[in-house]
């Protein structure tokens, strides 16, 4: 069954009426390759250039925007595996089965030996909470929404905005080259 998409606008509320959202944090999408890939070391990749390999493709939240980008470039991806959660995604990298594409939040911690690339043109997202308009929200409501937006700011996340890559040791430390 397919869901039907929100559509936001620039103040992040969502275009459909009856549901506002809190703008939490932006995020963007970066190719992961294993770290011995010839494109390891390239500062940047297009998704056009992803297509040679085995592709790894998220069939979670970001697989939409993963297929939707890819799309727009006109890269014809190689579907060769679906995988839902993003740490198998990147084991799976790791293993030299294909590249993908993953956010750079879910890189955050990982132990795997995989090399962030970042992407041109740049593929961001944004994340936030929907609460229904109307009425007023539950104690338990009110009190996770200031939670959530006093947690976000200080989520840290390998920074590929300068280009370059992020290399994600097997002891969790990330080096940016």
């Amino acid at each position: 069954m397919a869901r039907p998409r929100g559509r936001r606008r620039r103040d992040g509320r969502a275009a459909r009426r009856g549901i506002d959202t809190q703008p939490l944090a932006e995020d963007e999408l970066v190719a992961v390759v294993a770290t011995g890939h010839p494109l390891a070391t390239r500062a940047m990749l297009s998704l056009p250039e992803l297509a040679a390999d085995p592709f790894i493709l998220s069939s979670g939240g970001c697989g939409p925007l993963i297929t939707d980008a890819a799309r727009r470039a006109r890269a014809r991806l190689t579907v060769a595996y679906e995988v839902r959660d993003v740490a198998t995604i990147l084991t799976m990298v790791e293993a030299e089965l294909g590249v993908s594409v993953v956010p750079t939040l879910s890189l955050q911690g990982t132990s795997q030996r995989v090399t962030a690339i970042r992407l041109n043109p740049r593929v961001p997202r944004a994340l936030g909470l929907a609460v229904l308009t109307g009425g007023s929200p539950s104690p338990a409501t009110r009190a996770f929404l200031v939670v959530a937006s006093d947690a976000a700011p200080v989520q840290e996340r390998p920074d590929v905005s300068q280009g370059g890559t992020v290399t994600v040791t097997a002891a969790g430390n990330e080096t940016m080259s």
